[in-house]
């Protein structure tokens, strides 16, 4: 598929590809829509457009999250790979959730290690909604947290609305970037921000504002949950990123503060993306190449920034990463 920012796919346990979407369509193994999957309410140009999230003791059942600032709002639909002689139906389209959201949107396992959390946050506002999903389905009705900044703009302005949420590999810390435009009046509310996040309860809480800095796009853990990276984006005019790292572990808010190490790319960039490797892969917008950290837990430097580290040519690299429930990546104890 051909998408500018965010996408999800699922695969079985042994690695094999069941489904993928773009947040509008829903396409199996064989690279075709799924019955019933066309018409998703997504956005091809949101930043974590769509997540899948597989329903705690069913081994078919998935459910597709999708988000869209421009109408509405979040929603879910439902693949069940019973159907189709394995290649899977969708059973259930674009039931809504809530509609003035933002286009952030993750998932996290639950501190129970079987259900799992779908974390949202409102436009317009400084609320969070985490959405509960058990082996008796979603509950609709959220676990509300007002936390840190509140969105401001009018209709059709979607600036504060772009930007990555990430939890921590442990569940407990939760980071924000929040985009904004080249105006001058705006750059308060770009920036990055890290936040409690208890995975019993789902609520989110005690805002640290980290840096205000306009166009902060992508944000990500590094596996033993000591560092955050940042990075911020202007994808032209000419392109150029900076990347940022904090150690969140360096003692109170003023220690990780003056923690924070940063340098500059002459690259568009959008995403980063922990994988199972540990290492952090950074996208980089209209180019045939993607960057790693190889050593992400490492402070400054040590991190080992590879620019350019991997060819895709002839295809290119857009903003976005798949996006995936947190746990994927969790470090084995």
């Amino acid at each position: 598929m051909n998408i500018a920012e965010g996408c999800a796919t699922a695969s079985d346990a042994n690695g094999n590809l069941l489904f993928y979407t773009d947040g509008l369509v829903i396409n199996n193994s064989n690279h075709v829509p799924m019955a019933n999957g066309v018409g998703l309410f997504g956005n091809s140009s949101s930043t974590q457009g769509a997540v899948i999230v597989k329903q705690p003791g069913n081994a078919n059942i998935f459910y597709v999250f999708t988000v869209n600032t421009n109408s509405n709002g979040i929603c879910y639909s439902i693949v069940d790979m019973s159907l189709a002689a394995g290649l899977g139906s969708v059973t259930v389209l674009n039931s809504p959730l809530y509609n003035l959201t933002s286009e952030k949107q993750v998932a996290v396992r639950h501190c129970n290690g079987r259900d799992a959390w779908i974390v949202s946050h409102d436009f317009f506002s400084n609320n969070f909604r985490a959405y509960l999903l058990t082996d008796q389905g979603l509950n609709p009705t959220p676990v509300m947290s007002g936390a840190g900044e509140t969105y401001t703009g009018t209709a059709g302005y979607r600036a504060p609305a772009i930007g990555h949420l990430k939890i921590s590999p442990d569940g407990k810390k939760l980071a924000m970037a929040t985009y904004s435009n080249s105006l001058p009046s705006t750059f308060a509310l770009g920036g990055f921000h890290l936040f409690d996040f208890d995975a019993s309860t789902g609520i989110v809480s005690n805002s640290l504002s980290l840096l205000n800095v306009p166009m902060a796009y992508g944000v990500e853990f590094s596996a033993d949950g000591s560092k955050l990276y940042g990075v911020t984006s202007e994808p032209v005019n000419p392109p150029n990123a900076s990347v940022f790292q904090w150690n969140i572990c360096a003692g109170n808010a003023a220690a990780v503060l003056a923690s924070q190490y940063s340098f500059t790319l002459s690259t568009g960039a959008g995403s980063l993306q922990r994988a199972i490797d540990g290492k952090i892969y950074l996208a980089q917008t209209t180019q045939q190449n993607i960057s790693v950290i190889n050593s992400p837990n490492a402070s400054g430097a040590a991190m080992n920034f590879s620019f350019n580290a991997i060819n895709l040519s002839p295809k290119m690299s857009g903003l976005g990463f798949p996006n995936y429930i947190n746990s994927y990546t969790k470090p084995v104890p």
